[in-house]
């Protein structure tokens, strides 16, 4: 019986278990009998053999699930009804994936929300309904990616998945650094034009609705890092490193995050006599200071006990320093909120496989880089269909790319595949003779000629975003192909259609 109180303390311990199977489990803990216990192990070796796989590596859902059907189950339960149990774990199904619908029109305009909430909350609604498991698709390690969820963009007729789920990955991306969702917010540096465009994590309390969306955004990391396609989100290391539950750098993080604060503690630390200490008070027009600081969220926090009537003085000014900067580190680890994030990225992948990773190697590896290498996309560009890299306006496609800034590099990358930030790496680098054409997608790019016919000069570029392919016209200058380039980075809304 040890064995399986084990398990269940393991389970509730590490999988974050909801508080009614805990009232459940207590309920049932006087009466817990050794049949049931013998049907608890022998159900968990029989799943674990029939997966080809050991206990510690089971996932969530396929576990608890049926631990929660036998907890509350009012009759003895031995091994011969376990496998009706089993028959209520969602297995990874070879079925085609779960649709998600989007109306791509509500997606032009940033600022703007339908009457059903942002598209991230939608999706998060759709999507908590089904199975983590089948999330769980297949690592992205070259060739055609199995992608978990399939995309339907209303109004819209468009062929292969591949792009209308990176449009997906790119419009969760940006709302979530929008001002609807609530989840990330700018981090305070950027008000004194230090790290501007960067975010942290929403500190302070957490509601049952901003647990669900938080859990669906670790799922979306989760599945960034199966499938290759970057989650393009600017945040700061302070979020990485709570994440893989390394601890904060209390000088370095604390500048990066909340400049204004690290110089207010800096200019406390370095007096050296209680006569600088009166002069800061002086000039700050505050005597004397008092225990208490302003949290990201806005609202004034006693640093301790009665920290509004405790004046700062030369005596206790080190303790003050110290409490306000154990407030900002606590605020930045978000801890009860980073849990949410780390249970939804735990059922799509597996917690130990993190371990390896750096905070900056999760963040390339989920979230792409935010520049373009062109060289190396260049490396990775195949010419089809009569194309060659030889051709003119080949050579003239190249330099109005080298004359671009990264911003349009970005619109550009948006406007071929349907995401703005490419896989730094690729699976031809690996040095394996056998995998020498085999590339992470949606390398490589492809450019080829335009459908139908007519003058060049006259001609749009058209792209198949499913497939990173250009189509690009034999455009007579160089002139002439920075131009309509231009055009298409900035004018074509929506490059699933041939609208132009």
């Amino acid at each position: 019986m040890e064995r399986a109180y084990c398990l269940w303390d393991m389970t509730c311990s590490l999988r974050g278990v909801h508080t009614s199977c805990l009232r459940r489990w207590n309920q049932n803990h006087a009466n817990w009998p050794v049949t049931r216990d013998h049907a608890l192990v022998l159900y968990v070796d029989t799943l674990c053999r029939a997966w080809s796989t050991t206990p510690s590596r089971l996932m969530p859902d396929e576990l608890l699930l049926s631990l929660s059907w036998i907890l509350v189950a009012k009759t003895s339960i031995n091994y011969r009804v376990c496998p009706s149990a089993a028959s209520g774990v969602d297995l990874p199904s070879s079925n085609s994936p779960p649709e998600v619908s989007l109306d791509p029109l509500e997606a032009l305009e940033a600022d703007k929300v339908s009457s059903a909430g942002p598209q991230f909350c939608q999706a998060a609604r759709d999507i908590s309904a089904l199975s983590s498991s089948g999330l769980r698709v297949k690592v992205a390690t070259g060739g055609d990616p199995v992608f978990p969820l399939k995309v339907q963009l209303r109004g819209e007729q468009v062929l292969g998945s591949g792009g209308s789920f990176r449009h997906f990955m790119w419009l969760m991306a940006r709302e979530l650094q929008g001002t609807h969702v609530g989840l990330l917010v700018p981090c305070p540096s950027s008000a004194a034009n230090k790290n501007k465009g960067k975010f942290i994590m929403k500190p302070g309390p957490m509601t049952y609705g901003d647990e669900k969306l938080l859990i669906f955004f670790g799922q979306l990391l989760g599945i960034a890092l199966r499938s290759d396609i970057p989650l393009a989100l600017d945040l700061l290391p302070p979020f990485w490193k709570s994440l893989l539950n390394l601890p904060l750098d209390a000088h370095d993080d604390l500048r990066e995050t909340d400049i204004l604060t690290y110089n207010y503690l800096r200019r406390f630390s370095e007096m050296e006599s209680i006569e600088e200490f009166q002069t800061l008070c002086f000039e700050a027009d505050l005597c004397p200071y008092r225990f208490v600081y302003t949290s990201l969220d806005g609202e004034e926090v006693e640093l301790c006990t009665d920290g509004a009537n405790v004046a700062v003085t030369w005596e206790n000014h080190k303790s003050y320093v110290r409490a306000i900067r154990d407030l900002r580190l606590k605020e930045l680890r978000c801890e009860s909120r980073m849990a949410a994030v780390r249970c939804g990225l735990s059922s799509v992948v597996p917690l130990h496989v993190l371990t390896v990773m750096t905070p900056l190697d999760m963040e390339i590896r989920t979230c792409g880089q935010p520049s373009l290498d062109l060289g190396f996309l260049k490396a990775h560009t195949s010419y089809v269909a009569g194309v060659k890299d030889t051709d003119v306006h080949i050579e003239y496609f190249w330099n109005s790319m080298e004359s671009f800034s990264q911003d349009q590099l970005r619109k550009f990358v948006k406007f071929a595949c349907n995401q703005e930030r490419l896989p730094s790496r690729c699976t031809c680098q690996d040095g394996n003779p056998h995998t020498a054409d085999v590339h992470v997608p949606p390398y490589p790019m492809k450019i080829g000629p335009p459908d139908g016919r007519g003058p060049s000069d006259a001609r749009y570029i058209r792209v198949e975003t499913c497939m990173f392919m250009v189509k690009l016209p034999q455009y007579s200058t160089q002139e002439i192909m920075t131009e309509k380039l231009l055009y298409a980075i900035n004018c074509r809304e929506d490059p699933l259609t041939d609208i132009t």
